[in-house]
């Protein structure tokens, strides 16, 4: 909860930096999100700790094509990949809660979504769904044992673009699973803050 009430005040912030966008600069608002355009975006998050007990690494990337089938409302097709990997230091031994893992991530969805403003500070909330992979190896307790999964995902995402350019912007967003399918290995799981950039294409 205290991580979206973070993201919406970093929205709301965003708005109040931009001034809201005086009258005329709105009367003749930007027209990348008009219907019959094209939309390519990447975004992605890495993250790395290193305790006197265990040192971890994980990175995801979400390459993400879409179109506009109606203004401000993109529909298109996400591929998020993902690895994470986590090691114990020399004497450690294994648990079920800290153990070493390897394991990669694949996630194809469809997704959609919709830009809530048109102004240059646009804040914007996606809806995806499709067929999580997950594979690798873990050891709890010292034994090896290897993850082979396929389970049906649903994310959710809310974020604010920042257009930097004529047809490019900068992406701030935070994602979430809405089914139950957790693991503290997924890595696309894992990492909700992200960062990327987005093009439009006319």
């Amino acid at each position: 909860m205290k991580e979206i009430i973070l993201v919406l005040t970093l929205c709301f912030l965003s708005l109040l930096a931009d001034g809201q966008v005086n009258t005329v600069e709105h009367a003749r608002s930007p027209t990348e999100l008009d219907k019959g355009h094209f939309f390519f975006a990447l975004n992605g998050s890495t993250g790395a700790s290193n305790s006197y007990q265990d040192f971890t690494r994980r990175w995801s990337l979400a390459p993400q094509l879409g179109y506009f089938v109606a203004n401000q409302l993109i529909v298109g097709f996400q591929f998020s990949t993902g690895n994470n990997f986590g090691r114990l230091k020399s004497g450690v031994q294994p648990t079920t809660s800290r153990y070493e893992y390897k394991t990669n991530s694949y996630l194809p969805e469809i997704y959609s979504r919709y830009y809530l403003l048109k102004f240059r500070v646009k804040p914007f909330f996606q809806l995806s769904t499709g067929y999580n992979f997950h594979t690798g190896e873990k050891s709890p307790d010292g034994k090896r044992s290897s993850i082979n999964s396929r389970k049906l995902a649903y994310s959710g995402a809310f974020g604010v673009n920042f257009r930097i350019g004529k047809n490019f912007g900068i992406d701030a967003l935070y994602n979430t699973r809405f089914d139950n399918y957790t693991i503290k290995d997924d890595a696309n799981d894992i990492l909700k803050y992200r960062l990327g950039f987005s093009l439009f294409i006319r």
